[in-house]
């Protein structure tokens, strides 16, 4: 599994550096695209999904993950990635211990992210707890 997210980002360097490469001629500067990898730790959404072991983060569970906390959680995130880009975001930026979907498409598209054009990739893994890189 982790061999195949491996290959997956190595790819995805390789066709950045490819396009951002030949994309301007000899007598332009090129500029770096910046890529981050981030262990976001437990990002679960408030939801009860019956086909995972999530449990513990919901709102009656043992972390009493509720949707202020996760509102919190997606803010912090989404200024930890400006931060990391400093002036200029992140072109590429690998996620793990993820839950869903769902949660990418929060933080993508309720902050300024949303302006930055990001599309994801997602994948479910196998993982009983249902967290996905």
């Amino acid at each position: 599994m982790l061999n195949r997210i491996f290959q997956d980002i190595s790819f995805a360097v390789l066709l950045l550096n490819i396009s951002f490469g030949s994309s301007y001629s000899q007598d332009v500067i090129s500029q770096s695209e910046k890529i981050m990898f981030y262990n976001v730790e437990n990002f679960f959404d408030t939801y009860n999904d019956s086909l995972t072991d999530d449990n513990d983060f919901l709102p009656d569970g043992l972390m009493r993950w509720n949707l202020t906390r996760y509102n919190k959680k997606i803010n912090s995130l989404f200024k930890t990635i400006i931060a990391a880009g400093e002036w200029d975001p992140p072109a590429l930026i690998g996620f793990c211990e993820i839950e869903n979907r769902k949660v990418l498409e929060d933080l993508i598209f309720s902050t300024y992210l949303s302006k930055l054009n990001y599309s994801f990739i997602h994948e479910e893994s196998p993982d009983r707890r249902g967290i996905d890189v």
